[in-house]
Formats: structure tokens, sequence, C-alpha cells
């Protein structure tokens, strides 16, 4: 499912009737279509068989307006001009909503063209040698059986800034201060610095750990050329542990990189047991208590602790109460892949 979609309840009411669609057997997969207001250019679209004969079975309407009955899918279609999307449109083709559902096996099996197994750790060890291509071009157009459930109720994707910040109450979020010469302007600061910005119009002026943003707003859609190439690895992650935010990133006159980031975990949570081929790593803990494993070695941290990871050496550490350390990487390759997972039992250590 998609993270930026402005949506109601009944949005989630299509969802159940895409699984019970699922369980039917009529189709291997099941996508959402949202039934389009205007001939849109953003969208992907998805034509339905033209019989109301091709229904599918398992997709009861229940007076529920957004559960009308599942229609077979004839073809895909990326994002049209203008004019072939209103010939879509006569053709009764729906927005592409990104949500699909399908059965485990089914996946598993498209899987096993690339990786060899029956194993979560294992596809997961290999997650990176997948073809870095979309759902859609890899998996849904290719499917031999597939159905398609419309939504008819309010949706807005806000995968642009210019479609985010209409739906926002506000101007201004962060330390950022508009002057009184804007019009339609939203300014968003994720930083520690003040942001001020005055004299322009119809603009969208956003600052992150991962760069700044200056740009009209209509022009906002195009920004993906733009930003590939110019891309970095990622500055600041929220994980399932906590967050990190990348401080400094420095290559040597003798090619020795080194990479400073500050790391919080929240209490009760760990990273995985791990460790890296290509680099050390040095923990100074700033904030709070936990226990970290080394090669085997268990210890309490706290603030104030120093901790030398040489290359190779597999780690862990687990967070009493919030903690924060600032980690510095020293090595030839500094990347999020380098990094070797195995198995834990936590409660080995919880219990001493």
């Amino acid at each position: 499912m998609p993270c930026d979609p402005y949506t109601e309840s009944g949005y989630f009411d299509t969802v159940r009737t895409m699984a019970q669609v699922l369980k039917s057997g009529t189709a291997d997969m099941v996508l959402m279509g949202i039934t389009p207001t205007y001939p849109s250019t953003k969208f992907g679209y998805v034509i339905p068989e033209p019989s109301t004969q091709s229904g599918c079975a398992g997709a009861e309407q229940n007076g529920n307006p957004n559960r009308a009955g599942a229609l077979k899918v004839k073809r895909f279609t990326e994002k049209p001009s203008v004019e072939k999307a209103e010939g879509l449109l006569s053709e009764g083709a729906l927005w592409n909503g990104g949500i699909f559902a399908f059965k485990l096996g089914y996946m598993t099996g498209i899987l096993r063209k690339y990786i060899n197994t029956d194993s979560f750790e294992e596809v997961f060890r290999n997650y990176g040698k997948l073809p870095k291509i979309s759902f859609d071009y890899e998996v849904a157009e290719k499917a031999q059986s597939v159905a398609v459930v419309p939504y008819n109720g309010e949706w807005k994707d806000l995968g642009t800034w210019n479609a985010l910040t209409a739906a926002l109450d506000y101007h201004t979020l962060g330390n950022a201060t508009l002057g009184p010469d804007c019009t339609n302007v939203h300014a968003i600061n994720e930083l520690n610095i003040p942001l001020f910005v005055n004299g322009i119009d119809n603009a969208i002026v956003a600052a992150s750990p991962d760069g700044i943003l200056v740009c009209d707003k209509e022009k906002s859609e195009a920004l993906k050329s733009f930003v590939d190439p110019i891309a970095t690895r990622p500055m600041y992650e929220e994980r399932r542990w906590g967050t990190y935010r990348v401080l400094d990133s420095t290559i040597m006159e003798d090619g020795v990189h080194s990479l400073t980031k500050i790391i919080t975990l929240k209490a009760g949570k760990s990273i995985s047991y791990q460790l890296h081929n290509h680099r050390s790593e040095t923990w100074n803990i700033i904030e709070g208590e936990g226990v970290l494993v080394l090669n085997g070695e268990v210890r309490k941290v706290k603030r104030g602790d120093v901790v030398t990871i040489p290359r190779g050496y597999k780690h862990t550490i687990k967070a009493y109460t919030q903690l924060s350390f600032v980690e510095v990487q020293l090595g030839p390759l500094l990347t999020e892949d380098d990094i070797d997972r195995f198995d834990f039992d936590w409660s080995s250590v919880d219990n001493r």
C-alpha cells in the first residue's frame, strides 16, 4: 500500500473487498482502481474488460458505494497525454491506486526466478539482487489473471509538493518564517537552523538533512529527473528501532572514507546482530543506558562509554532507556549494503 494518499474510511472497506475477491480464487492478483475525476496525466490507468459480465465473484456491494464488484483487467496504460486520458475515461478506465493483493505463494513463485529459496532470511539477505524495477512493470503487468475493485470515494495523491501543500492548512513547518512579500508559499524546515523566505510567489521551500529545495509549485511534478542524478545516500532515516542522522562525510587523501552519524534507539529496541566487511566503527555513548554484545561478549553501556568495533566483528546494542550515540565509520567503502545480519536471542541476555 502507498503511504501518501489522502482518503476516507471507505478506502479501507475497498481493501477488505480486495481480500474477499482474492480468497474467491478468481484472480491471481487484485488491485484497487480509483474512479477518475478528470483526465489526469499523472497516474497510470487500469482498463477493465468492457462487459459487465466479466465481473469477478467475492465482491458483494452490500449497499456500500465504495464496494462495487470486481472487474477483470484488460490492460494497463502508463501516464498518458490529456487526449489519450480522455479516451481512456470513455472506456471506463480507472486510475491505478498502487494497492495490490496477492497470496504469498504467488509472490514467492515470482521471487524464485531470482532467488531460488523458500527461506525468508535468504530472500532478506539477497534483496539487493532483485531487479530495480517498479512492481507495476515487473509483476502486475505480467500477471495472467488480474482483477480490479473500483473505489469511488474521496482520494488525493499527495505524491508531489504541489498536491501536498494544497491539502495543508498551514504555510510553515519547523523553524521557518515567511516575510510580508510572499504569496502562496510553503516553507518546510527540518534543520536546526532558521529559515526565512521573502519576495517569491507560488513556491515551495523545503530544507532537510538530505538537501534544500526551492521550486515553483507548478514545476514540482518534474523533480524526479533532476533529483536522481544528484541524490546521495540518505542523510536521515526513521527505522523500527529509532533514527539516525548523518553529521559528516569525508574522503581522506589516502582514500579512506569517514562517516559520522548520531543514532538514537528507543527504549527497549535493538539493532540487528551484524558485522561489516569493509569498515570499523567507534561508538561514543552520549545519552541513556543499554547493553552491548560484541563478538559474543556482553557488557552494559552508559553515557561516556566508548566502544571500538573492528571490521568483521559481530555486534548489536539494546537500549534500556532512550539511548543515543555518535558513530564514526572508517573504511574504503561505506554503504548501507555492507552489513551481514545474524539471528540473536535477546532472552539469553535479558534474563541475566
